[in-house]
């Protein structure tokens, strides 16, 4: 059996005369082609089993990615409600100390009326 390695060219207009004119020939023994068979077959299974792991590590990360972002969402919202929920009771106390000190001069208005 024989394989063409074709030596690199520069240009694509010139690469075929150049892949005629300075290719390399390698005659290969019909025993390693066997051998070289199996690994590529060896190879190729590997790379499936690589490719299948991945895929389920990437469904791993996207939900654990997904649940994070629901759980981020969940965080902002909460401090959002806890950021109004602070105003109102510092509008409230800020009301309060209004009536109360407006309801304080009344109060030592009327004592100091009687």
């Amino acid at each position: 059996m024989i394989y063409l390695i074709p030596k690199r060219s520069r240009g694509q207009d010139q690469e075929r005369s150049h892949l005629q004119e300075s290719s390399i020939f390698v005659r290969m023994d019909p025993q390693h082609t066997d051998d070289v068979l199996k690994h590529l077959e060896k190879q190729k299974e590997l790379l499936k089993e690589a490719h299948t792991t991945m895929l389920q590590e990437l469904q791993k990360l996207e939900v654990e990615h997904e649940t994070m972002m629901r759980k981020l969402y969940e965080l902002m919202n909460t401090h959002t409600l806890n950021q109004k929920k602070m105003e109102e009771t510092q509008n409230v106390l800020g009301g309060r100390e209004t009536i109360e000190a407006s309801s304080q001069s009344t109060v030592t208005t009327d004592d100091e009326e009687h």
